[in-house]
């Protein structure tokens, strides 16, 4: 699999860095996770073309993982040519998100079928990757995790989504070969709706994963310490995440 970070920043802007989204390829299929701001024209840059895609995922409705809902709404509206139906996936919630953008711009109103499929968690795709969908504690909003699998070739890949630690978490990443983690409360825990370091040195070992990718790191959370530290505890295992990187599953 081709895994492919789009964003890699936070709600603070970044010259350097777009909001949340990824890419997993493989087996001639293309998932996409998250469209924080700056994601679609990162897409393009790594070689696809969302108006050419069937179905978007979503992890949470923070506007850091889902602004560029309006733009790709948009963007479909006018430039899609397929008349194929587009999907957006995500938590519960996702149905009344995209009602009010299209009440507030019309102009994205779909001439195409659209279809939203709200989820708190299941096999979402079985082939031929395998997506997964799992419950993650994100403090009141609803939020998901991401697991997908290559079956044939036995790999895996999983994405935290913005997440405190659990047994539901623990449960979706257990044994990936990639883990790409938010790590946003830093050197300083605070209401668990984020993973900090401590929590997630423990979820990479008690989850036996095989390398992690580090993201989402707060600016305002010494996020350099944050690296050396998750470095010096899980050595190459440990990888820092920028915009445009690109890893082989």
């Amino acid at each position: 699999m081709r895994v492919v970070l789009l964003g890699t920043g936070t709600l603070v802007p970044d010259a350097d860095r777009a909001a949340t989204g990824l890419l997993v390829e493989g087996s001639g299929a293309t998932i996409p996770v998250d469209l924080g701001r700056g994601v679609l024209n990162r897409m393009v840059e790594a070689g696809v073309d969302p108006l050419r895609l069937s179905r978007f995922f979503l992890t949470h409705l923070h506007p850091d993982h889902s602004a560029e809902l309006v733009s790709l709404l948009f963007a479909l509206r006018h430039g899609r040519e397929s008349p194929d139906p587009v999907e957006l996936v995500g938590p519960v919630g996702l149905g009344d998100l995209v009602r009010h953008i299209r009440a507030a711009w019309p102009s994205v109103v779909p001439d195409y079928p659209l279809q939203i499929r709200e989820t708190a968690g299941e096999v979402l795709v079985e082939a031929p990757l395998r997506v997964i969908a799992g419950p993650v504690h994100h403090g009141d909003h609803p939020a998901l995790g991401y697991r997908i699998e290559d079956p044939v070739r036995g790999r895996s890949v999983a994405f935290t989504g913005d997440s405190g630690p659990g047994a539901d978490l623990l449960r979706l990443v257990s044994g990936v070969d990639l883990l790409i983690a938010e790590c946003g409360d830093g050197m300083s825990p605070r209401r668990g709706r984020h993973l900090d370091v401590e929590t997630l040195i423990a979820l990479v070992e008690e989850a036996r994963v095989q390398r992690v990718v580090v993201t989402h790191l707060d600016p305002r959370q010494e996020p350099g310490r944050v690296l050396a530290v998750l470095a010096d505890a899980l050595g190459d295992r440990m990888i820092e995440a920028r915009d445009g990187l690109e890893l082989r599953v």
